[in-house]
């Protein structure tokens, strides 16, 4: 069954500069954004309260990542991110996401690992009582992590999975870029077990302000899915 990728939405972080201009976005069919806030103990992105401030002013759904580090504290971490998200906003009112990948900055001690994840987001979850909370991952999870079910995280709420998944690596509009995703790859396990619920299918998508692209996603629930998954429990 042939999925429509409605909505649309992109993601950001300092790499996007302070200047992002979301209401554009929105016009060219973007209506949700995910932003990045926070690294591990100490990180804060520049833009992030900024660019928090200005997509809830102009997206109908919003989310906020934090870039998770093997070899620090998880509270420590989950602490970070909802102190940046709560200058602007009630974290219970906008998606909450860990993203758990390398960088080339890390080295082999400060990698994520499943017990990294599992303490993040149950403390997370004991902040948020009764908040769904999101993964984004792709071969990290599946390669490096060997694969784990997200069943064993064991949360109250079966999480959000936003796959890194890129099926092509030339610029072009995000409707186009799209075209090489397979119907069937809603059908099938993105990772640990459970299919994609936002999938990440290029970095190189065009917009008006980013000629040279930007990342893009497509989403398997509605708009009403997510603004649920973003309301307040």
């Amino acid at each position: 069954m042939a999925i429509d990728p409605r909505p649309w939405m992109i993601d950001v972080s300092e790499h996007q500069g302070p200047n992002v201009d979301f209401a554009q976005a929105y016009a060219e069919d973007y209506h949700g954004a995910i932003v990045k806030m926070t690294e591990g103990v100490g990180y804060i992105d520049p833009h992030g309260v900024r660019n928090l401030r200005r997509a809830l002013a102009e997206m109908d759904v919003v989310g906020c990542y934090h870039f998770l580090w093997g070899g620090m504290s998880p509270v420590r971490q989950v602490n970070h991110f909802l102190a940046q998200i709560s200058e602007v906003v009630n974290p219970e009112r906008v998606l909450l996401f860990v993203d758990v990948e390398i960088s080339n900055n890390m080295s082999p001690a400060q990698h994520p690992t499943f017990d990294d994840v599992f303490l993040f987001l149950h403390t997370l979850e004991d902040a948020l009582p009764g908040k769904k909370l999101g993964i984004y991952s792709g071969y990290y999870w599946r390669e490096n992590m060997s694969n784990p079910d997200i069943s064993r995280l064991e949360l109250q709420r079966n999480p959000i999975i936003w796959d890194a998944h890129y099926f092509s690596t030339g610029v072009d509009y995000g409707s186009v870029l799209y075209e090489q995703v397979p119907d069937s790859y809603w059908e099938n396990p993105a990772y640990g077990g459970e299919r994609a619920d936002i999938l990440q299918f290029a970095d190189t998508g065009r917009l008006r302000q980013f000629p040279n692209g930007i990342d893009v996603n497509a989403t398997r629930g509605t708009m009403e899915d997510l603004k649920r998954w973003a309301a307040a429990p």
